[in-house]
């Protein structure tokens, strides 16, 4: 699973810095260039990645170990975190964007509230209640929604601002 953020996030440093640079040179229309093909080229290799990986998940994971247990519990695990890992291909490259233009600190406040903040509050609030594996790794796909909707709204404000 952290293999497949290595390629998300080299595509989020790519789209910072061919925005930063674009953004420099005043040709703001290979800016919006730059988001499109950024999301569309990291959305596409994370999916395609994503269902490799889940697909011969049993497999892969038999190298760590043989507890077949242990397995059912990874498996389960991957639901949440590779099957909709699309979605932080949406934040990190919304991230990207925005340090490209120059905005750090509102893309940092949004991830560290809207995700580490959400997540916190969720293992305090709702996790004691049901107490699943479930429970707990539904979060993920949520604050990852969460930030991806403020990051994009954050773009979109400065796009239109610009």
């Amino acid at each position: 699973e952290v293999y497949i953020q290595f390629f998300g996030n080299a595509f989020a440093q790519a789209a910072t810095t061919f925005v930063s640079q674009n953004y420099g040179a005043k040709k703001h229309d290979r800016c919006a260039k730059t988001v499109k093909i950024a999301l569309a080229e990291c959305i596409s290799v994370t999916v395609i990645l994503s269902v490799v990986v889940f697909t011969f998940g049993r497999v892969f994971l038999r190298i760590f170990t043989n507890d077949n247990a242990v397995i059912e519990l990874a498996m389960r695990r991957m639901i949440y975190t590779l099957l909709f890992k699309f979605i932080q291909c949406v934040m990190d490259i919304m991230v990207g964007v925005l340090q490209g233009y120059g905005y750090t600190l509102v893309p940092a406040f949004i991830s560290v509230f809207g995700v580490c903040g959400t997540r916190l509050l969720w293992i305090l609030l709702v996790f004691p209640h049901f107490g699943t594996l479930e429970s707990i790794m539904i979060i993920y796909p949520i604050t990852q929604t969460i930030a991806s909707v403020c990051h994009t709204f954050c773009y979109l404000l400065f796009k239109k601002k610009h």
